[in-house]
């Protein structure tokens, strides 16, 4: 397996994992660190890209974002929508497949990727065929709402 790290164009940085033998284009993960919006780097994300790109063989793309405090929202979601587009149109590149593109992160990351479906979704893409959202943070409305 080898990794780089690519810029996008948009200040955030990308790390590459790519796996050891793809003969031809690979499925492409997407994946985004969790750290609550204000913890978590690249490097934090490091081994669980790895892991996937080893198992499933497929290239693993993991977006660097900027945090909060000193980023205010909607800074990161706008990082990551930019990062998404990019690796979607420089997919071949990155010898992936752009019609085989999945998201997935952990936390604050899982949360991003499924905020990155619904934009792709309502605002022209790129197509996902599944998202891998672990442990995420995720609301579901105040407890008044709930309980009636």
């Amino acid at each position: 397996m080898r990794s780089t790290t690519r810029p996008t164009g948009s200040g955030s940085a990308l790390a590459v994992f790519e796996p050891a033998e793809s003969a031809a284009a690979a499925p492409v993960l997407i994946y985004f660190f969790g750290g609550g919006w204000t913890l978590g780097t690249l490097d934090t994300c490091d081994p669980i890209c790895r892991a996937l790109t080893n198992r499933v063989g497929c290239v693993t793309v993991a977006v660097g974002y900027r945090l909060a405090p000193e980023h205010r929202f909607p800074a990161a979601v706008l990082d990551c929508r930019a990062a998404v587009r990019w690796i979607g149109e420089h997919a071949a590149e990155l010898g992936a497949d752009r019609h085989r593109m999945a998201v997935g992160g952990d936390s604050a990351g899982g949360n991003l990727a499924a905020v990155m479906t619904l934009m792709a979704r309502d605002g022209g893409g790129p197509e996902f065929r599944s998202q891998i959202l672990i442990y995420i943070m995720a609301g579901t409305g105040p407890l008044r709402e709930l309980g009636s």
